[in-house]
């Protein structure tokens, strides 16, 4: 904010204050019920700018024309405002710096608010989400993004909502809400299709949504047949970006359904059509799936999974989520596991947990069994002992975890950790919690 924005905010303040005392009201009396008396002290203090709306009706409640409140505001340009907006994406995108590019947007839409200039405002209100995203405060940036789906319409063109919806489907994919986003991202394709649109860059990036949901809830057959549409309308859009989301989508469809052969080709489509420029986190993701499909071949290439997540470790470190880097973690300790370094896949899966909340039940107990496996590849009875230990806390880990494909896979991967130790009772017990995440209801064991 420039020195002149400065001093029209705090003439504004000071207007505010000065009416606000002759009148005989604390800043509780002017808050009233729609605003904070916090709220009213910054706006005095010269620190937030209020928007149009906002200074009507504070002039109606100090009783004074709105123009001598609104005659304060830095009239911002539309020019000038659409520079701040490009040094605020330059600051998400090439820079990396997603708190740094929150306070840039934050800043244009006050200004925004405070000039009427709407589209301006949503298209901020569209970068302080992604900002938060980016920043991995998810449950924010979707509160963010649902305003915005209701609001989009107002922006001209300015805010697609069906980018938002996009966006919307990918952050509650990583909250484990995936009911909500399949039906949220069914009903719009439902809309696509009933108008007829032409294929776009954005559609394709639906589809591809869409799968990745599907494949996470285990549904596996009606994500190839969306990745089967998604790579056709990427040929026809041409663009990087949507053949780069395509190839993707069909190459996690196809290792989930266990075709890690039939994968790799796709995932290496997808790298190869990666955008210039495109975001280093996307990237490093993308060469996470591409090492998991490597160690998931009928014989798995752990030396060349290791050399790809070594090329993704930098780019995660500094742009990706915690989740981003706990998965970069558990695949590189299930390669050293692989390559034989016990020691490193030891090391590897604890950072993993470190990086994994409480509540992500299915990736810390594949975390945790691959730290028993490497525990026990140390051999000796304190070693045997903790892995022991790291094989209970998975199973504590996945006591309260969700039905689905991450559940199931890695109740089968406790099951049959659990076979291999001797533990053969428990192992049944596993085997049939993950038949139940994957909807197959099996009667109750006979009692003993």
């Amino acid at each position: 904010m420039g020195s002149s924005s400065v001093e029209h905010l705090q003439r504004l303040g000071s207007r505010i204050r000065q009416l606000r005392r002759a009148a005989g009201l604390s800043q509780v009396d002017l808050a009233g019920q729609d605003f904070s008396p916090s709220y009213i002290s910054l706006l005095e203090s010269g620190k937030r700018t209020p928007s149009h709306d906002v200074l009507v009706q504070l002039a109606h409640r100090l009783g004074c024309d709105p123009e001598y409140l609104l005659n304060c505001l830095d009239r911002a340009d539309r020019g000038e405002l659409e520079v701040e907006l490009r040094f605020a994406e330059a600051s998400l995108d090439r820079d990396g710096s997603p708190e740094a590019a929150l306070h840039r947007y934050e800043a244009v839409q006050d200004r925004a608010s405070g000039a009427d200039l709407q589209d301006i405002r949503l298209a901020a209100e569209l970068g302080i989400a992604q900002s938060l995203e980016r920043a991995g405060r998810l449950a924010d940036a979707v509160d963010r993004y649902e305003q915005l789906r209701t609001s989009a319409a107002q922006s001209q063109g300015r805010v697609s909502r069906l980018a938002v919806v996009v966006a919307l489907c990918r952050c509650y994919h990583e909250l484990g809400d995936l009911d909500y986003a399949i039906t949220l991202a069914e009903g719009v394709l439902t809309e696509m299709q009933q108008l007829k649109l032409v294929p776009t860059q954005v559609g394709v990036e639906l589809l591809a949504s869409l799968a990745a949901l599907y494949c996470e809830r285990g549904d596996v057959q009606r994500a190839q047949q969306l990745t089967g549409t998604a790579i056709r309308r990427a040929e026809a859009v041409g663009t990087p970006k949507a053949l780069s989301a395509a190839y993707w989508s069909a190459g996690l469809a196809a290792h989930e359904s266990g075709n890690s052969a039939d994968a790799l080709p796709l995932i290496q489509r997808a790298l190869e059509a990666g955008p210039a420029g495109e975001s280093e986190r996307v990237a490093g993701r993308l060469r996470v799936l591409h090492a998991e499909v490597l160690l998931g071949l009928e014989v798995p290439d752990a030396a060349g999974a290791r050399t790809v997540l070594a090329e993704a470790a930098a780019p995660l470190a500094e742009h990706g989520h915690p989740g981003d880097r706990a998965a970069h973690a558990t695949a590189a300790a299930r390669a050293e596991l692989l390559l034989g370094d016990d020691a490193a896949a030891c090391e590897l899966a604890e950072r993993a947990l470190a990086e994994l909340p409480s509540e992500a039940g299915p990736e810390r107990a594949r975390a945790l069994l691959l730290l028993a496996e490497a525990r026990a590849g140390r051999g000796g009875t304190e070693a045997a002992r903790a892995a022991g230990d790291a094989r209970k806390q998975a199973a504590e880990a996945l006591a309260g975890a969700t039905a689905g494909r991450r559940a199931a896979g890695a109740w089968g991967e406790l099951a049959t950790a659990l076979h291999r130790a001797g533990e053969h009772g428990p192992a049944a017990l596993a085997f049939r919690q993950a038949l139940h995440c994957h909807g197959h209801r099996l009667p109750e064991p006979p009692r003993a």
